[in-house]
């Protein structure tokens, strides 16, 4: 995760790690190991996020997520959300 951050705080205007709460599913992509990992502001209250996968839309960077690709030790295909 901190990876993650380091190349976010770079390309992103995200608040800061510690204001969000994570999902992290193993995935396959592409035909290699990787880990999907979902993030939601916490200031989002939602009772569904800590026992289901949730998709939002819009809402801009209170919600993104991203790939990380296991093998590599890359991050790869982070989006964000659509403008509020």
């Amino acid at each position: 995760l901190h990876m993650l951050e380091r190349s976010l705080k770079t390309t992103a205007n995200l608040p800061a790690f510690d204001d969000y709460q994570f999902q992290y599913v193993g995935i396959i992509y592409k035909s290699e190991k990787a880990i999907y990992i979902n993030a939601l502001a916490k200031v989002v209250k939602t009772k569904k996020f800590g026992s289901k996968v949730t998709k939002w839309c819009d809402g801009g960077t209170a919600f993104w997520g991203a790939v990380y690709k296991v093998k590599s030790n890359t991050i790869i295909d982070v989006r964000y959300n659509g403008p509020i």
